[in-house]
C-alpha cells in the first residue's frame, strides 16, 4: 500500500487540454462558451448491516420495513435494500441477491438490475500482519488458522492482499484470488522476525527498575522513557494502518481489513504508572500517563475506515494470556495480577473498538481462532445492504449512524458513522485505486489511446486521447443545442513508485439538436498532453457525467523511451 498523500516524484504535468471534436459536435461560427447546466450529484450512503440472534446465528429473512436507520439521531428513508446473498453453491451458478426500493412499483425491474450488479460485486480483503506488535511464535501459530480461513474465502469475485508492517509498510501479495500465492506469502512471513518479544523484554526491565526504585521520581522517569518509546511506535503503527485504509478508499464493492497483531495499547505504558501508584501511594502519578494517550488517534482511524467503507476484523494473536514472568516473580507490587489484567485490557481495547465501530468482529482470548474466523467469514455472505440519500452530501463533517431492527432478540452490527466526501474526493480516490491496484469498472466503455510522444527539454510530451460513446452521456436541451458536462480525473505512477496528485478538468460538450440522431452510436474524443520522464508509466483516468451521474475508469501503460 503506497502513501498517496505525498508523491515521491512529481513527474506528471498537465500542459493543455485540446478538444478533439467530431465534425458534428460544433458547426462553424457556433460560440464555444461553456454551457450552463444543473449538476446532479446524488450522494448515497451505503451500509452493510449484520443481524444475528443472541447465539450469533445470522438472521436472513428480514424485510426493508424491519429496519430503521438514523443519522445524527434523525430518521432517514431507505432508498435501496438488499437481503443477504446466499453462500456460494459448489459447481453451480451462485444465487444472486435482490435489490428493492421500498414502496417502488417497479420492483421487478430493480431486482433484475440488482442481480446484474451483484453478479459482479467485488469483495476485497487485506490481511495485515503487524510484525512490530506481535511475537513470532504467536504469529506463526495463528497462521495455521489463517490458511484454512483464506483458502475457503478465495472465490472469483473475492480478492485477497497480504501486507506486513515492521516499522515500514510492505505489500507482500497484491490482490489475488489464487490461494497458492497467498499461502506462499504467509510462508515467507513465517521466516521473518517479529518484534513483540523485544517489547515485552523492555517492559519487564522497566517494571524491575520500578520495583527497585527508592523514589517515585526515578520510577516515573523510567516509566516515561518506556512509554515515550512505545507511544512513538504506536503512532507509527496507526499511521501505517491509516495509509492502508486510505489506499482502499476508491475500491468498488465490499472492503475488509483483517488486522493480526499482539495488541496495540490505547495508552502506552499506562500499567507502569499504576505500578508506581501502587508502590508509592501517589494518586497523581496516573496523570503522567495521559500524555501518552492514543485513544483519539484510534477513534480517528475508525472514522477514516467508516468513511472509506472499510470494515475491521481484528485478531489478537497472543491468544489466552497468562501472567508474565515478571508478574509471577514480583514481590514488591502486591497487585501483580491486577496489573497484568490492566495491561491486557489496554492492548485489546483498540482491537475491540476498531471492530465495533466499523461493524466488524474482534477475535481475542483464544489460542485457536479457526472457528471465530469462520464466523467472520459468514459476514461476507450474510449482510443486508441498505442505502439512503443524505441531505448534506460532501459537507466534510462526521455523521453518526444508528440502525435498529424491529424484531426482538436480535443483535445488529454496522459502521457507526461516516465523513461526508465531495464528488471530487470520491472520484480522486477511485482514480487512485485504479492506478494502484488495477481494480476499476468501465460501464461507459471509455477508450484511451496514446499519440506520438515528443521530447521537450529533459522530459517528454505524451498526448493522450479519451473517447466516450455519445449514447452513454446525458445531454440537456438548451435552445438549438444539446449540452452535456463531464469531468475528467487523471493521475500517473512510474516504475519507481513515484505518483502524481490526481488532477481534474471540466469537459463541456455541445451538439446541435438537429444532429443528435446523426451522433447516435458515435464517440467523441478529447486530448490532453502530459509531461513525463523517461521510463514505464501507468496512467489512470476517471470520468464523471455531471448530468447523468455515471462514472467510468480506465488505466493504460505508457512506455516513454529515452532518446
Amino acid at each position: 500500500m503506497r502513501n498517496r498523500s505525498i508523491p515521491t516524484r512529481p513527474f506528471l504535468v498537465l500542459l493543455a487540454l485540446i478538444w478533439s471534436w467530431p465534425l458534428w459536435a460544433q458547426s462553424e461560427g457556433t460560440p464555444a462558451a461553456a454551457p450552463f447546466v444543473d449538476h446532479v450529484r446524488v450522494a448515497v450512503v451505503e451500509l452493510e448491516v449484520f443481524v444475528t440472534d443472541k447465539k450469533g446465528n445470522p438472521i436472513e429473512d428480514l424485510k426493508a420495513s424491519d429496519f430503521e436507520v438514523y443519522e445524527d439521531g434523525r430518521p432517514v428513508a431507505l432508498s435501496h435494500f438488499r437481503p443477504p446473498q446466499a453462500p456460494p453453491a459448489p459447481a453451480q451458478a451462485q444465487p444472486k441477491p435482490r435489490l428493492t426500493i421500498p414502496g417502488s412499483e417497479e420492483e421487478a425491474a430493480l431486482e433484475e438490475a440488482a442481480e446484474r450488479a451483484a453478479a459482479n460485486d467485488p469483495h476485497y480483503l487485506v490481511v495485515y500482519i503487524d510484525n512490530l506488535n506481535i511475537k513470532p511464535f504467536e504469529r506463526n501459530r495463528v497462521f495455521r488458522s489463517l490458511r484454512s480461513f483464506l483458502g475457503r474465502e478465495v472465490q472469483p469475485n473475492r480478492k485477497i492482499a497480504l501486507v506486513s508492517y515492521t516499522r515500514s509498510l510492505k505489500e507482500r501479495v497484491p490482490f489475488t484470488n489464487d490461494p497458492s500465492v497467498i499461502s506462499r506469502g504467509l510462508l515467507e512471513l513465517e521466516r521473518e522476525t517479529a518484534l513483540g518479544n523485544t517489547r515485552e523484554a523492555e517492559r519487564n526491565d522497566t517494571l524491575r527498575q520500578i520495583e527497585e526504585a527508592d523514589s517515585a521520581s526515578f520510577a516515573i522517569s523510567q516509566a516515561r522513557l518506556y512509554a515515550g518509546s512505545y507511544h512513538n511506535d504506536t503512532m507509527f503503527t496507526i499511521d501505517a494502518l491509516r495509509e492502508t485504509v486510505d489506499s482502499l478508499a476508491g475500491l468498488p464493492g465490499r472492503k475488509a481489513l483483517l488486522y493480526v497483531s499482539g495488541g496495540v495499547p490505547e495508552v502506552p505504558g499506562e500499567e507502569l504508572f499504576y505500578a508506581i501508584q501502587d508502590k508509592f501511594k501517589d494518586s497523581s502519578t496516573l496523570m503522567e500517563a495521559r500524555e501518552f494517550d492514543a485513544g483519539r488517534r484510534f477513534q480517528e482511524l475508525g472514522h477514516l475506515a467508516n468513511t472509506n467503507g472499510v470494515t475491521f476484523y481484528t485478531l489478537d494473536a497472543a491468544g489466552l494470556r497468562a501472567p508474565s514472568a515478571a508478574s509471577a516473580s514480583r514481590n514488591v507490587i502486591s497487585s501483580a495480577a491486577q496489573l497484568d489484567s490492566h495491561h491486557i485490557h489496554n492492548l485489546q481495547a483498540p482491537l475491540i473498538q476498531l471492530a465495533r465501530d466499523t461493524g466488524g468482529r474482534s477475535i481475542i482470548n483464544t489460542n485457536d481462532p479457526t472457528d471465530q474466523l469462520l464466523e467472520a467469514r459468514r459476514d461476507f455472505d450474510s449482510f443486508y445492504s441498505l442505502a439512503y440519500q443524505p441531505s448534506h452530501a460532501g459537507d466534510g463533517r462526521y455523521h453518526r449512524i444508528e440502525v435498529k431492527v424491529q424484531r426482538k432478540g436480535t443483535r445488529v452490527r454496522h459502521r457507526r458513522g461516516y465523513r461526508g466526501r465531495s464528488l471530487e474526493q470520491r472520484m480522486s480516490d477511485a482514480t487512485m485505486a485504479a492506478l494502484l491496484f488495477r481494480e476499476y469498472q468501465n460501464p461507459m466503455q471509455l477508450e484511451v489511446t496514446v499519440g506520438e510522444i515528443r521530447r521537450s527539454d529533459d522530459q517528454y510530451l505524451v498526448p493522450i486521447t479519451l473517447r466516450v460513446p455519445i449514447d452513454d452521456v446525458v445531454f440537456l436541451e438548451r435552445g438549438p443545442l444539446q449540452e452535456a458536462s463531464l469531468e475528467v480525473f487523471f493521475s500517473a505512477l512510474d516504475a519507481e513508485g513515484g505518483m502524481s496528485p490526481v488532477q481534474q478538468a471540466r469537459v463541456p460538450l455541445q451538439i446541435e439538436s438537429a444532429r443528435m440522431e446523426e451522433a447516435a452510436g458515435k464517440r467523441f474524443g478529447y486530448e490532453f498532453n502530459l509531461t513525463m520522464r523517461g521510463g514505464s508509466h501507468r496512467v489512470a483516468i476517471g470520468l464523471y457525467d455531471n448530468l447523468g451521474g455515471g462514472e467510468s475508469y480506465v488505466i493504460g501503460d505508457v512506455e516513454v523511451a529515452v532518446r
